[in-house]
């Protein structure tokens, strides 16, 4: 979750901690288990399926979680490529923005 909806969701008296059987300490305990094993390698689509050994077409032909997957992924993918592409000419571009 992102900090607002942290925020939204995790307080003493919210709605996750009312509903959630492990209750308020455990909804904490849980978020912060589930960061200690958290990297930007994991927020990798492709990744993530291989991964998990699913991405393999001929091995689980009907999988739509990835099939779908990876047509959203192409989408966003080719759209971010047209953005970079529209404002940096270059990777040395890219490199020398000192706002990234």
């Amino acid at each position: 979750i992102n900090t607002m909806g942290f925020d939204i969701l995790t307080p003493a008296t919210g709605s996750v901690s009312r509903i959630a059987g492990f209750g308020h300490e455990g909804l904490i305990a849980l978020i912060k288990a589930g960061y200690e094993d958290w990297n930007y390698e994991k927020m990798d689509f492709k990744q993530d399926l291989k991964t998990r050994g699913v991405d393999d077409v001929e091995g689980l032909p009907t999988y739509p979680f990835r099939d779908d997957g990876e047509l959203v992924y192409d989408v966003i993918e080719e759209c971010i490529e047209e953005y970079v592409d529209y404002y940096y000419c270059s990777s040395a571009d890219i490199v020398a923005d000192t706002a990234l």
